[in-house]
């Protein structure tokens, strides 16, 4: 465990405009925990996710956009990097540091202020993403898979390790 003291990554003057956590299945026994996000408006108008445990930073022209381009991100991520439970590990030094606090404290405030407002869960965004996300990786897989089969000369049954499983989302009045 490298529990590394780093530079906190400030929020100060950030907008966040959503918040959410995604999970994904595994071909094992050993799971991934939810990863949580939060999505910021700049001030160009493009929306940045951000998946807290991992740092990783993508975009879009919408919410929307910037989810997906998140989740197809992480999904390529974990499916290049974790194969079984002890590959877990590379992920817990991820986590293992504070550089990140101001956006747990951020997400925290934010979503216990939607849950005093009712606004929850938003159900219809969460099923357009899931499809979508689904699709789009679908087709990305099976891309991978012809060329590995082409550089291979193999025919075989392929499954991914790290594959898409669900996603939650919550947005503020504004978005």
């Amino acid at each position: 465990m490298l529990n590394r003291e780093v530079e906190i990554l400030s929020t100060e003057g950030l907008n966040f405009r959503a918040i959410g956590k995604i999970t994904f299945k595994t071909a094992g026994r050993w799971s991934i925990p939810h990863l949580h996000f939060m999505i910021n408006q700049a001030d160009d108008g493009v929306y940045e996710a951000i998946c807290i445990e991992l740092q990783h930073f993508n975009s879009g022209k919408t919410i929307e956009e910037s989810v997906k381009n998140m989740a197809l991100h992480l999904l390529d991520f974990l499916s290049n990097n974790i194969q079984n439970e002890s590959d877990i590990d590379k992920l817990i030094d991820c986590v293992d540091t504070n550089d990140m606090d101001d956006y747990w404290k951020q997400y925290r405030v934010i979503d216990f202020n939607l849950a005093k407002l009712g606004k929850d869960i938003n159900s219809s965004l969460e099923e357009k993403l899931k499809k979508d996300i689904e699709k789009e990786y679908a087709k990305k897989y099976q891309e991978k898979i012809k060329e590995f089969e082409k550089q291979n000369s193999i025919g075989m049954t392929v499954v991914p390790y790290v594959d898409f499983d669900s996603i939650s989302i919550k947005t503020n009045s504004v978005a």
